[in-house]
């Protein structure tokens, strides 16, 4: 019968649920349970842990964007898309700078409450922010208040910045550390 595979022959070698019974029938309060639920307790215990942990340890919405510099792509109020264009000094005339490239000069810098944003033809301009939870209020605008100034749902993903009013977006992405002529 053994010959012609009716009937196989027994292993020695114990199964994986015997392997498990014998290690966790160690384990204080655990050799009560029946082989299967010690199997679920013993993965899905440090499992769960891992989880809440990575949950829990996400950075806030604050503290991704205190002191970051972001390049802004557009803004968007309405119907109509506005790209960056700074004019700086008296004149209008675009004082270049050196930058690494890669490097964007129409950028956002977010510093302690306060807000520097490029300009639209025009100079850069100042605001005021405040964040709670993922919410970013602006107020204070130097220039273009009227569809800057308002409460922002915030979303960063990876080094992409969205930043959506009723009636404006803002989008960026994280600017990369600047460095002027790093050879002086």
């Amino acid at each position: 019968m053994f010959d012609l595979g009716y009937i196989k022959k027994q292993s020695d070698r114990p199964s994986f649920l015997q392997k498990v019974n014998k290690f966790t029938e160690k384990i204080p309060g655990l050799k009560t349970l029946i082989p299967e639920l010690r199997l679920m307790v013993v993965i899905g215990v440090p499992l769960l842990i891992l989880l809440v942990s990575v949950f829990y340890y996400q950075p806030s919405i604050k503290s991704q964007l205190a002191n970051s510099e972001w390049c802004i792509e557009k803004v968007i109020h309405g119907d109509k898309a506005f790209i960056p264009n700074t004019n700086y000094g008296e004149t209008g005339v675009v004082q270049y700078r050196f930058l690494e490239t890669g490097k964007c000069k129409e950028s956002c810098k977010i510093n302690e409450g306060q807000l520097t944003f490029p300009g639209f033809n025009t100079e850069s301009f100042n605001a005021f922010y405040f964040i709670e939870g993922d919410r970013m209020t602006i107020s204070g605008s130097e220039i273009f208040g009227y569809f800057m100034d308002g409460e922002y749902e915030v979303e960063i993903v990876k080094n992409r910045l969205v930043l959506i009013s009723d009636k404006t977006k803002i989008i960026g992405k994280r600017q990369a550390e600047q460095q002027l002529m790093p050879w002086l």
